[in-house]
């Protein structure tokens, strides 16, 4: 149920074109300081051409740098596609103690009325004009929870792929998943049920988590009833604007990780699909906590048991350079 605090935020109310039509696919964006990028993702999003109808739900989180105008001309100029909500200040909920997207994120999704709800944020976009419907064919054909697909990584202007297409077009067997892979289909290409989007919306873990993907994504497939659409759908970008790219100090990066390996433990404690993907990254951000008090000595001792048995070279490096900062620190004490 959507409160009324927040329609009352749905830009130009509720008796547009876009509110009189029954959605099968709800596009949800979040977007905050997105101006350079917010108009490719909503241009890769109006060129899709599906047999369905769908809505595009923007969630503009009071940027400073004009995306709200951009979002609001985007706005007016299609009303059967388009419902914007306009976020306060005040309506951002803190994680340890830090504003985060989660309200507007939450939102999003509470406002979406689709059979099935598909993602891209702000500063991503869509590369096919076919993405929703093929993703919705397999979907429907294969009776599926969610269907994702490839995407191009882009960083300074240039665009290159990442080891993430394993899977041929149809349905996967998640047995087959290699366990250093968890997302792997980027949140730009999850396409998944409302039904699976309910059960991420009731999991208190969406409040805690520092990628609130990671929990959508558990949800996602935790059914093992997901597809694979092998071409590149999507291109994600990096840039200095990112959330990881905005942590300024050692500390906020620890605290960070520390929300990630927690998301992590919480989701393999109750998980029956890609307990191994869920123990390798749990145990790669324990790794880059060795130096820290996040972890209990406990967690510690996992962690390095884990890593000590393992042949992983980047489970090795993470931990040689959280025992360097656990060095450094001592050695400031003397």
């Amino acid at each position: 149920m959507i409160s009324e605090d927040v329609l009352s935020t749905e830009y130009l109310g509720q008796e547009k074109l876009v509110n009189e039509i029954t959605p099968v696919v709800s596009v949800c964006v979040i977007t905050y300081n997105h101006a350079p990028y917010i108009r490719e993702c909503l241009d890769s999003i109006l060129m899709q051409e599906t047999d369905f109808p769908f809505e595009i739900i923007i969630g503009e989180d009071n940027s400073t740098d004009g995306t709200r105008d951009i979002c609001k001309e985007y706005a007016d100029k299609h009303q059967d596609k388009i419902r914007l909500f306009l976020r306060r200040p005040d309506q951002k909920i803190k994680v340890n103690g830090k504003k985060t997207f989660h309200f507007n994120f939450i939102e999003v999704l509470n406002a979406a009325i689709g059979d099935y709800i598909a993602f891209c944020e702000g500063d991503d976009y869509w590369l096919v004009k076919d993405k929703l419907q093929d993703q919705y064919n397999l979907a429907v054909n294969y009776y599926l929870d969610a269907v994702f697909g490839r995407t191009y990584h882009l960083r300074n202007d240039t665009q290159y792929e990442v080891e993430d297409g394993y899977f041929e077009t149809g349905k996967i067997n998640l047995t087959n998943v290699n366990k250093n892979q968890w997302l792997f289909g980027h949140t730009s290409t999850f396409f998944v049920s409302k039904a699976n989007i309910l059960d991420a919306l009731n999991d208190t873990l969406l409040l805690e988590a520092a990628g609130a993907n990671n929990v959508v994504f558990y949800h996602a497939i935790k059914n093992n009833n997901v597809g694979f659409i092998k071409k590149f759908l999507s291109v994600y970008r990096h840039h200095s604007g990112g959330i990881t790219k905005s942590l300024k100090s050692s500390s906020e990066f620890d605290l960070h990780a520390f929300n990630k390996y927690h998301v992590y433990a919480s989701l393999y404690s109750k998980s029956r699909v890609l307990r191994g993907s869920l123990a390798y990254y749990k145990n790669l951000e324990g790794s880059s906590l060795i130096h820290c008090n996040f972890l209990s000595i406990r967690e510690k001792a996992q962690v390095l048991f884990y890593v000590l048995s393992s042949n992983d070279r980047l489970l090795r490096i993470r931990l040689k350079k959280s025992f360097k900062k656990k060095i450094k620190q001592i050695m400031q004490k003397i």
